[in-house]
């Protein structure tokens, strides 16, 4: 269970800003990306709205042998962290909407849910699984993703746990 705990928001899709080159970046520090997030959040999630294992499976492994990361609404990353791979469903302008982590075998280990295709934008991870922190559906992480160039990640109890700038 350690290493679902890992799981970061591994994004590399460029998203548009709500203004021009996200004229929102440079306004956002610690307390102030804390209070948008923690804004109307959901602390869990009904986690049964999920398939427990990854319906497209067998060609999710395809594509992942033939290093193939893009397959029809879906792109697809290995993610070592937690022995198995990342989906990330695609709206219709190319953007992730949602990203389902998944061990090895198939079976669900977090879900991930973007409360926007523009920035600035949230992406919650709640876990599948409980265990004796977490409870199934529950928040693991938040990452507020203030532009393409800056991120905070905060723990489930409000606690910055880090801060990306490029």
């Amino acid at each position: 269970m350690e290493d679902i705990k890992k799981v970061k928001a591994d994004t590399n899709f460029k998203l548009p800003s709500a203004g021009e080159n996200s004229a929102d970046e440079g306004q956002w520090n610690e307390e102030s990306a804390r209070k948008e997030v923690f804004k109307d959040l959901k602390l869990t999630t009904d986690i049964k709205a999920y398939p427990a294992t990854d319906p497209d499976f067998i060609e999710n492994q395809k594509a992942l042998k033939n290093n193939r990361q893009r397959v029809a609404d879906r792109f697809i990353t290995m993610e070592p962290s937690i022995n198995g791979y990342m989906v990330s469903k695609m709206d219709d302008k190319g953007h992730p909407s949602i990203t389902m982590a998944y061990s090895n075998t198939g079976e669900l280990l977090t879900v991930r849910l973007f409360s926007s295709n523009t920035y600035p934008r949230k992406a919650c991870v709640y876990i599948v699984k409980g265990d004796n922190t977490y409870k199934p559906g529950q928040l693991l992480f938040v990452s507020f993703h203030v532009s393409d160039h800056e991120m905070y990640d905060f723990n489930s109890e409000g606690k910055c746990t880090a801060h990306f700038k490029k």
